[in-house]
């Protein structure tokens, strides 16, 4: 029986997904069986054609097709419509995220049942944090609802949270993480948090707000998302 289920969205990730495939198999040991779903939002550099070929290999990976069109949080959500675990998680496919980071999340999670575990980032420039701090200075200005490190990975929560909760009318775009914790603090969750690194990336441009080009178009989505947001 799954135990686990990660899920990573994918575009563009041909370069980046042998070296994540490497980390989950030399991924520290864990006493619970896991399933990686990758889902790939229709790209066009082979990646899809790569996760095809690994999940005939190896059966603990599969592999998910979704139209790019919709969005981060939309192929988020289709991965987790394919998961079997009891306990869902998901992450970044691009290796700025360590694998064992949802390892650690899931041992924190333990047998708490009303609880999101989520990653914290340390070491980060100054730049990077004050985006992050305007952005939830503005989530309690306009929603009343005081988070930390919003979009930080992995995100890591049981499954009854998912259907009970997190997939109604959850977002397509990259606000999923805020609509995560949003939910979670209204329904009376308790949210921890585990130290993270977040590395940089070997291969290609981050899809979200990686640079301050990304940032820009990600903070006028995110803000836009808030002033229209009931949760």
């Amino acid at each position: 029986m799954i135990q686990l289920s990660i899920v990573f969205p994918v575009f563009n990730e041909a370069k980046n997904l042998p070296h994540l495939i490497n980390s989950i198999n030399n991924a520290s040991d864990h006493n619970f069986s896991t399933e990686f779903i990758f889902v790939d939002g229709g790209s066009s550099d082979g990646s899809r054609e790569l996760l095809d070929n690994i999940s005939k290999e190896n059966l603990s990976i599969k592999l998910v097709c979704s139209n790019n069109s919709r969005g981060y949080g939309y192929d988020i959500i289709e991965g987790l419509n394919h998961a079997s675990g009891d306990i869902l998680a998901w992450t970044h496919a691009d290796l700025q995220t360590d694998i064992n980071d949802v390892f650690r999340a899931v041992s924190k999670l333990g047998s708490q049942t009303k609880t999101i575990v989520k990653g914290k980032r340390i070491r980060r420039n100054i730049l990077d944090k004050l985006f992050s701090l305007l952005m939830e200075w503005y989530v309690f200005f306009k929603l009343g609802v005081k988070l930390d490190e919003i979009n930080a990975q992995p995100k890591v929560f049981r499954r009854n949270f998912y259907h009970n909760l997190l997939k109604k009318n959850a977002p397509d775009d990259f606000s999923l993480d805020l609509y995560l914790l949003l939910v979670a603090k209204k329904r009376g969750y308790k949210i921890q948090d585990i130290p993270v690194s977040f590395h940089k990336r070997l291969f290609g441009i981050a899809k979200g707000g990686g640079s301050l080009k990304g940032k820009v178009p990600l903070i006028r989505r995110t803000i836009s998302y808030i002033n229209k947001t009931k949760v």
